[in-house]
């Protein structure tokens, strides 16, 4: 299989960094930079001084036009997202200006090719450059979820922090997102149905059909009477950052927007109480149900809504598994990480193909009841 990735490694990270932005760096700060794991793009740890301004970190991202449709309209509205929420209380990693008063630059970088692909003649190799966005992005120091020990708490805090999200963007205008149309979109999952087949396991085979079914018969007709706004789409338990106060950790900031859409708002409820499924193999309906009411109780769901999320959660881990599992295909040499959430999101789908939509409802209710009740927050964010 042919994939195609610009080339970018610590050096490289270095040059862009200076070059693009003028990030200062002195000689113990150039030792420490590393590559961070990211499905898409090519992301860098630095950490270096901008003009006029103290040493900090940053995280240099460098990913392909095409990733965004090839619109600088959905990049500028991306970087509008994240300055929106970061202005209104909310941490999260936000762009830095360049040299010239933009907050990205695009590059023509080379390509480079896993070690799976097969070579190419000298005609391909010519044309063989990408166009990149490259961007310098504050860094959220912290851990993400799979360096810390979850607890209910985080999956609580992780709701919560979907919701004050949501109702930053309720109304952010945003034309172009409204265009942007992605695999990863609930509302595609006709598009994970055509990588399907590289799922061999009858088993598991079983439990995609059945998904399907659900979504054909239950979700897909519902979807154009459901609230529609601008949403990260992508709050996972690599995306929300936590650092430990005490015997516990607090949800201190969030990172990569680059999913970010115009779509329906329970997509992002439910995207995110999936992934927090997956972190909790023990009982992931109990963890479901507190990421559920941490949204609920600070952005109220309609009752259409509602009625989809459990639903809804299982077609996301439909797509993680079927995704997952081709993307560890095309990057074996990442396939530690890729696969990490598609073996933990079948285990979670074999457990709620044999659970019941009505006890999730039910559980995530009484959570937000009892938490209504009462004057100690479940998980509270500080930030």
């Amino acid at each position: 299989m042919r994939v195609i990735r610009p080339f970018v490694n610590n050096r490289t990270a270095v040059n862009l960094a200076k070059e693009i932005f003028n990030l200062s760096m002195n000689e113990s700060s150039s030792t420490i930079v590393r590559e961070l794991n990211s499905p898409e793009a090519r992301c860098f740890y630095l950490r270096g001084s901008l003009p006029y301004g103290r040493e900090r970190e940053f995280t240099l991202k460098v990913c392909k036009f095409a990733d965004f449709g090839e619109k600088r309209g959905i990049i500028d509205e991306l970087n509008d997202v994240m300055i929106s929420v970061n202005n209104r209380g909310i941490p999260c990693s936000i762009p830095q200006q360049t040299i010239n008063g933009e907050l990205y630059e695009m590059r023509k970088l080379s390509a480079t090719r896993d070690r799976n692909t097969q070579k190419v003649n000298n005609k391909e190799a010519e044309s063989s450059h990408l166009d990149c966005v490259v961007r310098l992005l504050s860094y959220i120091p912290g851990e993400n979820m799979r360096g810390a020990p979850c607890d209910f708490n985080m999956f609580y805090q992780v709701g919560c922090f979907a919701a004050e999200i949501d109702k930053v963007l309720k109304d952010f205008y945003c034309p172009t997102l409204r265009t942007r149309s992605m695999r990863w979109d609930l509302n595609n999952l006709h598009l994970a149905t055509r990588v399907s087949h590289i799922i061999k396991e009858p088993k598991y085979q079983k439990i995609l059909k059945n998904v399907e079914e659900i979504f054909e018969n239950i979700i897909e007709p519902k979807l154009d009477y459901l609230p529609k706004q601008c949403i990260h789409a992508d709050i996972n338990e690599t995306n929300i950052i936590f650092k430990e106060n005490g015997n516990r950790y607090d949800a201190t900031g969030v990172i990569d927007f680059d999913l970010a859409a115009y779509n329906c708002r329970v997509f992002e409820v439910s995207a995110s109480a999936a992934y927090m499924m997956t972190m909790h193999l023990e009982d992931p309906v109990e963890a479901g149900a507190y990421a559920v009411a941490g949204y609920q109780i600070n952005n109220p769901l309609t009752a259409e809504e509602i009625d989809l999320i459990f639903y809804l959660i299982q077609a996301r881990m439909y797509q993680s598994v079927c995704y997952g599992t081709l993307a560890s295909q095309i990057h074996p040499q990442n396939s530690k990480y890729l696969l990490y959430t598609v073996q933990r999101a079948w285990e979670a789908l074999e457990i709620l193909a044999d659970s019941s939509k009505s006890r999730f409802d039910e559980r995530w209710q009484q959570l937000c009841y009892t938490q209504s009740q009462s004057k100690k927050s479940i998980g509270k964010i500080r930030w």
